[in-house]
């Protein structure tokens, strides 16, 4: 007879667990257009602060992944401009475009690049970024990196592919933004990066090999 409760109570249990999931779900599909926007804007405030374990509780209620800003930015563009490896390394998880474009055509890998956050361009990188991506103004990721002077960042980006001769709508190459913005350690690195393109059609070669950014 024991038993029979406990077997009773088992069930009981079960059936509550799944129509809980299944009023869950239910409510998942049913958020009203007020309050998706809401959980968006505070997905995205989220993201640009760092706070994963938020970021993945706004995720699991309904918040959109994709969603943007009135600037066109993703949650994505949020976490990599601020560096926060481990919020992009999530938002990647749950599907999270990683060639979204802003409404000025920045992606993810661009917003990190600018910023000089070396490891989030890692993984941004890891995840398929498209190096040659190009904004409004025929900007890439190579060339926001080199106007800050991040030295790092172009070691990085030319060890994965970057290319040191493309320009700009002005007909810059990342070391003519480099030097016009007086970064003088980033311009003497890419000078050194066109020279062996022009003798070896090859724009990153050993020594450099050893860096840190492997």
């Amino acid at each position: 007879m024991a038993q029979i409760i406990r077997n009773s109570k088992s069930e009981t249990s079960a059936k509550q667990l799944d129509l809980e999931k299944r009023k869950l779900s239910t409510e998942k599909r049913t958020i009203s257009p007020e309050k998706q926007n809401q959980l968006n804007s505070m997905l995205l405030g989220a993201a640009e602060s760092g706070k994963t374990k938020r970021v993945e509780r706004l995720l699991k209620v309904g918040a959109d992944v994709n969603s943007k800003n009135k600037f066109g930015q993703t949650p994505l563009m949020h976490a990599a401009r601020k560096g926060h490896a481990k919020t992009c390394a999530l938002l990647l998880e749950h599907n999270a475009s990683i060639e979204a474009n802003d409404d000025e055509g920045w992606t993810a890998l661009m917003h990190a690049s600018v910023k000089g956050h070396t490891e989030t361009c890692k993984l941004l990188l890891e995840h398929g970024a498209d190096l040659d991506a190009r904004t409004e103004a025929e900007m890439t990721a190579l060339m926001w990196t080199a106007w800050k002077g991040h030295t790092e960042t172009c070691v990085l980006l030319l060890k994965k592919g970057a290319s040191v001769e493309a320009k700009n709508n002005d007909g810059e190459t990342a070391l003519m933004i480099a030097k016009t913005n007086d970064k003088e350690e980033t311009a003497a690195f890419l000078r050194s990066m066109e020279w062996l393109a022009d003798i070896t059609g090859n724009a990153f070669m050993e020594p450099f090999g050893d860096c840190t950014c492997q």
